[in-house]
Protein backbone atom coordinates (compact mmCIF):
# COMPACT_ATOMS: atom_id res chain seq x y z
CA UNK A 1 0.00 0.00 0.00
CA UNK A 2 1.34 3.42 -0.88
CA UNK A 3 2.70 5.41 2.07
CA UNK A 4 0.43 8.35 1.29
CA UNK A 5 -2.67 6.18 1.62
CA UNK A 6 -1.29 4.66 4.80
CA UNK A 7 -0.65 8.08 6.34
CA UNK A 8 -4.08 9.41 5.43
CA UNK A 9 -5.77 6.29 6.77
CA UNK A 10 -3.84 6.54 10.05
CA UNK A 11 -4.94 10.14 10.57
CA UNK A 12 -8.51 9.23 9.70
CA UNK A 13 -8.54 6.41 12.24
CA UNK A 14 -7.37 8.81 14.92
CA UNK A 15 -10.27 11.08 13.99
CA UNK A 16 -12.70 8.16 14.14
CA UNK A 17 -11.38 7.25 17.58
CA UNK A 18 -12.00 10.78 18.81
CA UNK A 19 -15.55 10.66 17.44
CA UNK A 20 -16.48 7.38 19.14
CA UNK A 21 -19.43 7.34 21.53
CA UNK A 22 -18.44 7.18 25.21
CA UNK A 23 -19.40 4.13 27.23
CA UNK A 24 -22.26 1.82 26.36
CA UNK A 25 -24.90 3.19 24.07
CA UNK A 26 -27.71 2.05 21.81
CA UNK A 27 -27.30 0.84 18.21
CA UNK A 28 -27.72 4.29 16.66
CA UNK A 29 -25.06 5.70 18.94
CA UNK A 30 -22.70 2.92 17.88
CA UNK A 31 -23.35 3.32 14.17
CA UNK A 32 -22.98 7.10 14.01
CA UNK A 33 -19.33 7.25 15.17
CA UNK A 34 -18.53 4.50 12.67
CA UNK A 35 -20.19 6.41 9.81
CA UNK A 36 -18.56 9.67 10.85
CA UNK A 37 -15.21 7.88 11.01
CA UNK A 38 -15.78 6.40 7.56
CA UNK A 39 -16.63 9.81 6.14
CA UNK A 40 -13.61 11.38 7.84
CA UNK A 41 -11.37 8.62 6.49
CA UNK A 42 -12.69 9.00 2.94
CA UNK A 43 -12.34 12.77 2.97
CA UNK A 44 -8.88 12.61 4.49
CA UNK A 45 -7.58 10.00 2.06
CA UNK A 46 -9.00 11.84 -0.95
CA UNK A 47 -7.62 15.21 0.16
CA UNK A 48 -4.12 13.84 0.71
CA UNK A 49 -3.97 11.67 -2.40
CA UNK A 50 -5.38 14.31 -4.71
CA UNK A 51 -2.89 16.89 -3.47
CA UNK A 52 -0.13 14.37 -4.24
CA UNK A 53 -1.51 13.67 -7.74
CA UNK A 54 -2.26 10.09 -6.70
CA UNK A 55 -5.36 8.31 -7.96
CA UNK A 56 -6.83 5.56 -10.09
CA UNK A 57 -5.06 6.01 -13.41
CA UNK A 58 -6.80 5.57 -16.75
CA UNK A 59 -5.71 5.80 -20.41
CA UNK A 60 -6.54 9.52 -20.20
CA UNK A 61 -3.58 9.95 -17.83
CA UNK A 62 -1.34 8.34 -20.43
CA UNK A 63 -2.58 10.82 -23.02
CA UNK A 64 -1.92 13.72 -20.66
CA UNK A 65 1.59 12.44 -19.96
CA UNK A 66 2.29 12.18 -23.67
CA UNK A 67 0.99 15.72 -24.20
CA UNK A 68 3.29 16.99 -21.43
CA UNK A 69 6.28 15.30 -23.08
CA UNK A 70 5.31 16.79 -26.44
CA UNK A 71 5.08 20.27 -24.93
CA UNK A 72 8.53 19.82 -23.40
CA UNK A 73 10.10 18.66 -26.64
CA UNK A 74 8.48 21.06 -29.12
CA UNK A 75 8.61 24.82 -28.66
CA UNK A 76 5.92 25.39 -31.28
CA UNK A 77 2.47 26.77 -30.40
CA UNK A 78 0.24 23.97 -29.17
CA UNK A 79 -3.27 22.93 -30.20
CA UNK A 80 -5.19 20.42 -28.08
CA UNK A 81 -8.09 18.42 -29.50
CA UNK A 82 -10.46 17.04 -26.88
CA UNK A 83 -13.16 14.55 -27.80
CA UNK A 84 -14.61 11.09 -27.44
CA UNK A 85 -14.10 8.04 -29.69
CA UNK A 86 -15.24 10.00 -32.76
CA UNK A 87 -12.05 12.02 -32.35
CA UNK A 88 -9.81 9.23 -31.17
CA UNK A 89 -10.33 7.52 -34.52
CA UNK A 90 -10.24 10.70 -36.61
CA UNK A 91 -7.61 13.07 -35.19
CA UNK A 92 -4.11 11.87 -36.01
CA UNK A 93 -1.87 14.32 -34.16
CA UNK A 94 1.18 13.68 -36.33
CA UNK A 95 -0.59 13.98 -39.67
CA UNK A 96 -2.57 17.05 -38.66
CA UNK A 97 0.59 18.75 -37.41
CA UNK A 98 2.29 18.02 -40.74
CA UNK A 99 -0.76 19.21 -42.69
CA UNK A 100 -0.92 22.51 -40.80
CA UNK A 101 2.80 23.11 -41.20
CA UNK A 102 2.51 22.41 -44.92
CA UNK A 103 -0.03 25.26 -44.98
CA UNK A 104 2.31 27.64 -43.21
CA UNK A 105 1.30 27.17 -39.57
CA UNK A 106 3.95 26.17 -37.02
CA UNK A 107 1.57 24.59 -34.53
CA UNK A 108 1.88 21.19 -32.90
CA UNK A 109 -1.28 19.13 -32.39
CA UNK A 110 -1.97 16.74 -29.50
CA UNK A 111 -5.17 14.84 -28.77
CA UNK A 112 -6.82 14.12 -25.43
CA UNK A 113 -9.68 11.97 -26.75
CA UNK A 114 -11.07 8.74 -25.35
CA UNK A 115 -14.17 6.67 -26.05
CA UNK A 116 -17.30 7.54 -24.06
CA UNK A 117 -15.61 10.60 -22.54
CA UNK A 118 -18.14 13.05 -21.15
CA UNK A 119 -17.76 16.83 -21.22
CA UNK A 120 -16.70 16.81 -17.56
CA UNK A 121 -14.24 13.92 -17.86
CA UNK A 122 -12.55 15.56 -20.83
CA UNK A 123 -12.37 18.91 -19.06
CA UNK A 124 -10.89 17.30 -15.96
CA UNK A 125 -8.01 15.85 -17.95
CA UNK A 126 -7.52 19.09 -19.81
CA UNK A 127 -7.09 20.69 -16.38
CA UNK A 128 -4.62 17.95 -15.44
CA UNK A 129 -2.55 18.90 -18.48
CA UNK A 130 -2.72 22.61 -17.66
CA UNK A 131 -1.57 21.97 -14.09
CA UNK A 132 1.49 19.97 -15.16
CA UNK A 133 2.63 21.09 -18.58
CA UNK A 134 5.51 23.51 -19.14
CA UNK A 135 3.34 25.61 -21.44
CA UNK A 136 -0.31 26.25 -22.11
CA UNK A 137 -1.97 25.48 -25.42
CA UNK A 138 -2.70 28.45 -27.63
CA UNK A 139 -5.94 26.83 -28.72
CA UNK A 140 -8.27 24.03 -27.62
CA UNK A 141 -10.59 22.38 -30.13
CA UNK A 142 -13.56 20.93 -28.24
CA UNK A 143 -15.66 18.16 -29.77
CA UNK A 144 -19.35 19.03 -29.95
CA UNK A 145 -21.36 15.81 -30.19
CA UNK A 146 -25.00 14.94 -29.74
CA UNK A 147 -24.20 11.91 -27.56
CA UNK A 148 -22.20 13.85 -24.97
CA UNK A 149 -24.68 16.75 -24.91
CA UNK A 150 -27.72 14.55 -24.49
CA UNK A 151 -26.18 11.80 -22.33
CA UNK A 152 -24.14 13.28 -19.46
CA UNK A 153 -23.77 9.72 -18.09
CA UNK A 154 -22.87 8.20 -21.45
CA UNK A 155 -20.05 6.20 -19.84
CA UNK A 156 -22.63 3.93 -18.18
CA UNK A 157 -23.40 2.45 -21.58
CA UNK A 158 -19.71 1.78 -22.20
CA UNK A 159 -17.96 0.83 -18.97
CA UNK A 160 -20.08 1.18 -15.83
CA UNK A 161 -18.34 0.28 -12.55
CA UNK A 162 -14.95 0.59 -14.24
CA UNK A 163 -12.09 2.62 -12.77
CA UNK A 164 -12.84 5.37 -15.31
CA UNK A 165 -16.54 5.47 -14.53
CA UNK A 166 -16.00 5.67 -10.77
CA UNK A 167 -13.14 8.15 -11.03
CA UNK A 168 -15.07 10.79 -12.99
CA UNK A 169 -17.98 11.11 -10.56
CA UNK A 170 -16.35 13.19 -7.89
CA UNK A 171 -18.38 16.07 -6.42
CA UNK A 172 -17.99 18.25 -9.52
CA UNK A 173 -18.69 15.46 -12.00
CA UNK A 174 -21.71 14.29 -10.03
CA UNK A 175 -23.25 17.76 -9.86
CA UNK A 176 -22.85 18.32 -13.60
CA UNK A 177 -24.18 14.86 -14.46
CA UNK A 178 -27.18 15.32 -12.14
CA UNK A 179 -27.84 18.73 -13.69
CA UNK A 180 -27.73 17.15 -17.13
CA UNK A 181 -30.13 14.37 -16.17
CA UNK A 182 -32.53 16.88 -14.62
CA UNK A 183 -32.32 18.96 -17.78
CA UNK A 184 -33.37 16.20 -20.15
CA UNK A 185 -30.15 14.23 -20.54
CA UNK A 186 -31.87 10.84 -20.48
CA UNK A 187 -34.40 8.96 -22.62
CA UNK A 188 -37.64 9.03 -20.67
CA UNK A 189 -38.63 8.52 -17.04
CA UNK A 190 -37.45 4.91 -16.75
CA UNK A 191 -34.06 5.73 -18.20
CA UNK A 192 -33.73 8.78 -15.94
CA UNK A 193 -34.38 6.66 -12.85
CA UNK A 194 -31.88 4.02 -13.99
CA UNK A 195 -29.18 6.56 -14.84
CA UNK A 196 -29.77 8.41 -11.56
CA UNK A 197 -29.33 5.15 -9.66
CA UNK A 198 -26.08 4.40 -11.45
CA UNK A 199 -24.93 7.97 -10.82
CA UNK A 200 -25.64 7.75 -7.08
CA UNK A 201 -23.85 4.42 -6.86
CA UNK A 202 -20.78 5.62 -8.74
CA UNK A 203 -20.66 8.84 -6.71
CA UNK A 204 -20.74 6.81 -3.49
CA UNK A 205 -17.97 4.51 -4.73
CA UNK A 206 -15.92 7.55 -5.65
CA UNK A 207 -16.53 9.17 -2.26
CA UNK A 208 -15.24 6.16 -0.32
CA UNK A 209 -12.26 5.79 -2.68
CA UNK A 210 -13.13 2.30 -3.91
CA UNK A 211 -10.21 0.88 -5.87
CA UNK A 212 -7.72 3.52 -4.76
CA UNK A 213 -5.58 1.21 -2.64
CA UNK A 214 -5.47 -1.69 -5.09
CA UNK A 215 -5.27 0.29 -8.32
CA UNK A 216 -4.01 3.72 -7.29
CA UNK A 217 -0.80 5.22 -8.58
CA UNK A 218 0.78 8.57 -9.24
CA UNK A 219 -0.79 9.82 -12.46
CA UNK A 220 2.61 10.85 -13.78
CA UNK A 221 3.53 7.14 -13.77
CA UNK A 222 0.87 6.23 -16.34
CA UNK A 223 2.66 5.08 -19.53
CA UNK A 224 2.65 7.94 -22.08
CA UNK A 225 0.74 7.11 -25.25
CA UNK A 226 -0.86 8.86 -28.17
CA UNK A 227 -4.63 9.02 -28.26
CA UNK A 228 -5.02 8.31 -31.98
CA UNK A 229 -6.13 4.83 -32.99
CA UNK A 230 -5.80 4.00 -36.67
CA UNK A 231 -7.57 0.67 -37.24
CA UNK A 232 -7.33 -0.83 -40.72
CA UNK A 233 -10.16 -3.38 -40.63
CA UNK A 234 -13.88 -2.66 -40.11
CA UNK A 235 -15.69 -4.19 -37.15
CA UNK A 236 -19.10 -4.23 -38.80
CA UNK A 237 -20.45 -4.62 -42.31
CA UNK A 238 -21.82 -1.46 -43.89
CA UNK A 239 -24.06 -1.76 -46.93
CA UNK A 240 -22.56 0.45 -49.68
CA UNK A 241 -25.96 1.63 -50.93
CA UNK A 242 -27.08 2.62 -47.43
CA UNK A 243 -23.77 4.35 -46.74
CA UNK A 244 -24.00 6.32 -49.96
CA UNK A 245 -27.58 7.38 -49.26
CA UNK A 246 -26.85 8.58 -45.73
CA UNK A 247 -23.66 10.43 -46.64
CA UNK A 248 -25.49 12.16 -49.48
CA UNK A 249 -28.23 13.37 -47.13
CA UNK A 250 -27.77 17.05 -46.35
CA UNK A 251 -30.12 18.04 -43.52
CA UNK A 252 -31.30 21.63 -43.54
CA UNK A 253 -29.35 23.62 -40.97
CA UNK A 254 -31.55 25.04 -38.21
CA UNK A 255 -29.62 27.18 -35.77
CA UNK A 256 -30.13 25.87 -32.24
CA UNK A 257 -28.48 25.43 -28.86
CA UNK A 258 -27.25 22.30 -27.20
CA UNK A 259 -28.93 21.13 -24.01
CA UNK A 260 -28.98 23.91 -21.43
CA UNK A 261 -26.64 22.10 -19.01
CA UNK A 262 -24.08 21.52 -21.78
CA UNK A 263 -24.39 25.10 -22.98
CA UNK A 264 -23.79 26.37 -19.44
CA UNK A 265 -20.83 24.05 -19.08
CA UNK A 266 -19.24 25.33 -22.28
CA UNK A 267 -19.85 28.95 -21.24
CA UNK A 268 -18.08 28.48 -17.91
CA UNK A 269 -15.28 26.52 -19.57
CA UNK A 270 -14.65 29.29 -22.11
CA UNK A 271 -14.52 31.89 -19.33
CA UNK A 272 -12.00 29.84 -17.37
CA UNK A 273 -9.78 29.24 -20.39
CA UNK A 274 -10.03 32.89 -21.42
CA UNK A 275 -8.65 33.83 -18.00
CA UNK A 276 -5.58 31.78 -18.96
CA UNK A 277 -5.36 33.35 -22.45
CA UNK A 278 -6.36 30.10 -24.14
CA UNK A 279 -8.65 30.31 -27.17
CA UNK A 280 -11.32 27.67 -27.77
CA UNK A 281 -12.94 26.40 -30.96
CA UNK A 282 -15.32 23.56 -31.75
CA UNK A 283 -15.57 20.67 -34.20
CA UNK A 284 -17.17 17.31 -34.85
CA UNK A 285 -15.64 14.48 -36.93
CA UNK A 286 -17.69 12.92 -39.72
CA UNK A 287 -20.10 10.04 -39.16
CA UNK A 288 -22.30 8.22 -41.66
CA UNK A 289 -25.70 9.00 -40.14
CA UNK A 290 -27.01 12.48 -41.00
CA UNK A 291 -28.62 13.19 -37.60
CA UNK A 292 -25.40 13.61 -35.54
CA UNK A 293 -23.94 15.71 -38.35
CA UNK A 294 -27.06 17.86 -38.33
CA UNK A 295 -26.83 18.35 -34.56
CA UNK A 296 -23.26 19.63 -34.84
CA UNK A 297 -24.14 21.91 -37.76
CA UNK A 298 -27.16 23.32 -35.92
CA UNK A 299 -25.23 24.06 -32.74
CA UNK A 300 -22.39 25.61 -34.77
CA UNK A 301 -24.92 27.88 -36.46
CA UNK A 302 -26.73 28.69 -33.21
CA UNK A 303 -25.13 28.50 -29.78
CA UNK A 304 -21.58 28.62 -31.15
CA UNK A 305 -22.03 30.99 -34.08
CA UNK A 306 -19.62 33.51 -32.54
CA UNK A 307 -16.81 30.94 -32.48
CA UNK A 308 -14.87 28.85 -34.95
CA UNK A 309 -16.98 25.70 -35.22
CA UNK A 310 -16.23 23.09 -37.86
CA UNK A 311 -19.03 20.63 -38.62
CA UNK A 312 -18.58 17.88 -41.26
CA UNK A 313 -21.22 19.28 -43.58
CA UNK A 314 -19.11 19.61 -46.73
CA UNK A 315 -20.61 17.39 -49.48
CA UNK A 316 -17.18 17.02 -51.10
CA UNK A 317 -15.74 15.62 -47.87
CA UNK A 318 -18.64 13.20 -47.47
CA UNK A 319 -18.28 12.06 -51.09
CA UNK A 320 -14.62 11.23 -50.49
CA UNK A 321 -15.63 9.23 -47.42
CA UNK A 322 -18.11 7.12 -49.41
CA UNK A 323 -15.90 4.06 -49.49
CA UNK A 324 -14.36 1.35 -47.32
CA UNK A 325 -12.94 3.87 -44.86
CA UNK A 326 -15.26 3.21 -41.90
CA UNK A 327 -14.64 1.14 -38.78
CA UNK A 328 -18.40 1.29 -38.16
CA UNK A 329 -21.13 3.85 -38.72
CA UNK A 330 -19.59 6.40 -36.38
CA UNK A 331 -15.82 5.88 -36.54
CA UNK A 332 -13.22 6.15 -39.27
CA UNK A 333 -10.58 3.67 -40.29
CA UNK A 334 -7.06 4.97 -40.81
CA UNK A 335 -7.60 5.75 -44.54
CA UNK A 336 -10.67 7.78 -43.59
CA UNK A 337 -8.67 9.67 -40.98
CA UNK A 338 -6.19 10.62 -43.71
CA UNK A 339 -9.00 12.13 -45.81
CA UNK A 340 -10.50 13.95 -42.84
CA UNK A 341 -7.14 15.29 -41.69
CA UNK A 342 -6.46 17.04 -44.98
CA UNK A 343 -9.95 18.51 -45.06
CA UNK A 344 -9.76 19.62 -41.43
CA UNK A 345 -6.40 21.32 -41.99
CA UNK A 346 -7.95 23.32 -44.84
CA UNK A 347 -10.91 24.30 -42.66
CA UNK A 348 -8.69 25.41 -39.78
CA UNK A 349 -6.49 27.41 -42.12
CA UNK A 350 -9.50 29.08 -43.72
CA UNK A 351 -11.06 29.96 -40.36
CA UNK A 352 -8.32 32.46 -39.58
CA UNK A 353 -8.03 31.30 -35.98
CA UNK A 354 -4.32 30.50 -36.35
CA UNK A 355 -1.39 32.78 -37.06
CA UNK A 356 0.89 31.68 -39.87
CA UNK A 357 4.59 31.19 -39.27
CA UNK A 358 6.80 34.22 -39.92
CA UNK A 359 8.38 34.07 -43.40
Amino acid sequence: MNWIVMGAAFLALIGAHLLRAPGRTHLFGAIMPFLLGLIAAAIGIKAVTQSADFGMTTPFDGFVNQAVITAQEDAAPLIIFSGASFSRNAIDEVRLTEALRARGFPHRVVSLSLEAASLVERDTHLQHYLSRAPKKPDLVFWEIAETTDKRPTFVFGNSKFSVRAIDQFDARGTVWAATGLAGGGCAGAVDCVKESGFLATHAALNAVNVGLIGQGDFTRNAPPMRAFEGPLKPREDIAPADRKKQLATEPQVQASDGLKWAMNFRTLQRARLADEDIAIAYYFPPVIAPEPRAFAANVCAGELKAFTCIAPSDPLLLQKLDGDVWLDGSHLLDPGAVIYTEWLADQIAASGILKAAAP
